[in-house]
């Protein structure tokens, strides 16, 4: 045996004698899933559920009692100096984070062999779907176990750790919910009591672009981990420049974007453009909250501080970040559906050329802390994180386009159903929104 299986079999082993052991992570997951399933059961006021709402209660309560593990994945070697040993072993360093996938693998297969059932029990009337059910759920944890051992292993050192993995995980696995939830749909709704609703209620090429996504995010992080060398000066928490930088890229292009779009709307008057737009920056804003918190636990790191008022290019993007967050309440105070439109189209345009020009004063300024990783006089990157970023940005912009056409078509859906209200003079039970757009 090679020394790298070996070590691999040794981390894995102690991760499970240690949870044996201690019961950190199994037992509060399974209590979690139980409990949210009588929060549902009770809440939603069914005794049956079928098809997208079977799988959404599934999935979500499984996520959410699968954080409470990733929080605790790495506590052991943070509190008793195993990552001083890994750095001693002469083994590769991806060998811990292939290890802990396997481990965290293990937890969620195990909490579902509990939480799974009781599901069925509390909600199913027939069990003919969980046969093809345990496909999907092992693909998606495969998913699931490499992108929060990602974010566990970045985040560990961190006091608020409890607070960044989620905030930073939950919106990376919207791609692949989006997938597994679309998955499961089909195989519920056989015991379920309601049919499945028409196929127009969903985004066309929303499933594939979902699974392409994932998949390009599968390919990204093993490229980080088994490809791209280490980094000479920064060692193991430079990975994090493949998440950090392509977030960055991809929300300011999608601000961009959306100025775009909101030129489309005034010029044509289609309030399309207007959804589009909100659509576009509201994704960029997700994503530059994971920009702004990826780049902290990387300048705790590397610099010792969480920020650096110094630095042009922190504060610029900060400014940008904080321009588009008042785009919210700009459009709240605002009741004409029309004006609103239109003033928050003007505001999109403004920003959105604002951001190309702010980029480019940045870049003439004289950085002093910052790192330049193109078109730097050392030749920028080499070609191992090269290939390895440009595989990041791509499954970075998957993700955004994925996200942008999510949310445009759930508001496609609630706009076909208002119609359907109005066409029955059934009143919907809620004002619409003052803020998000409708999709025709």
């Amino acid at each position: 045996m090679t020394p790298s299986r070996a070590a691999f079999a040794a981390i894995l082993a102690k991760d499970l004698r240690s949870e044996l052991r201690t019961l950190q992570s199994l037992p509060a997951m399974a209590l979690f899933s139980v409990t949210t399933f009588v929060i549902f059961r009770f809440g939603l006021d069914r005794t049956t559920l079928s098809g997208s709402l079977a799988a959404g209660v599934l999935w979500a309560t499984l996520l959410f009692a699968a954080v409470l593990g990733i929080n605790r994945l790495f506590v052991a070697e943070r509190e008793e100096g195993g990552f001083d040993a890994i750095r001693l072993a002469p083994i590769d360093r991806s060998v811990l984070f292939t290890a802990k996938v396997a481990a965290l693998l293990i937890y969620l297969l195990t909490l579902e062999l509990i939480a799974v059932p009781i599901f069925a029990l509390f909600f199913l009337d027939s069990l003919e779907g969980l046969a093809p059910l345990v496909l999907v759920l092992v693909l998606a944890d495969l998913g699931l176990a490499a992108t929060g051992t990602l974010i566990s292993s970045m985040a560990v050192n961190s006091r608020a750790r409890d607070l960044l993995v989620p905030l930073v995980l939950l919106p990376l696995v919207v791609p692949l919910m989006i997938a597994a939830t679309g998955a499961t749909d089909p195989l519920l709704a056989v015991g379920g009591s309601r049919p499945l609703p028409p196929r127009s209620m969903y985004g066309k090429g929303l499933r594939p672009l979902s699974i392409a996504t994932v998949a390009m995010l599968a390919v990204s992080l093993s490229l980080v981990f088994f490809y791209a060398p280490l980094d000479a000066d920064q060692g193991f928490i430079q990975k994090i420049f493949y998440l950090h930088v392509p977030l960055a890229i991809v929300a300011l292009c999608g601000f961009v974007v959306g100025g775009i779009f909101a030129i489309a709307h005034l010029r044509s008057g289609n309030r399309k453009w207007d959804a589009y737009s909100y659509v576009s920056i509201h994704m960029s804003v997700i994503l530059g909250v994971a920009v702004l918190i990826t780049g902290a636990i990387w300048a705790k790191a590397s610099w010792g501080h969480w920020w650096v008022w110094g630095e042009p290019t922190l504060v610029s993007f900060l400014i940008v970040f904080l321009m588009y967050a008042t785009y919210y309440p700009f459009r709240y105070a605002i009741d004409d559906p029309e004006r609103q439109a239109r003033y928050a189209s003007v505001f999109a345009i403004t920003a959105g050329a604002f951001v190309p020009l702010n980029f480019l004063a940045v870049r003439m300024a004289q950085s002093l802390v910052h790192p330049r990783v193109f078109a730097t006089t050392n030749g920028g990157l080499p070609a191992e994180m090269m290939l390895t970023f440009l595989c990041c940005l791509a499954a970075m912009a998957l993700l955004w386009v994925t996200l942008v056409k999510f949310e445009l078509t759930a508001k496609s859906a609630s706009g076909q159903v208002k119609r359907l209200r109005r066409a029955l003079d059934a009143p919907a039970p809620g004002a619409a929104s003052r803020i998000a757009p409708e999709v025709s």
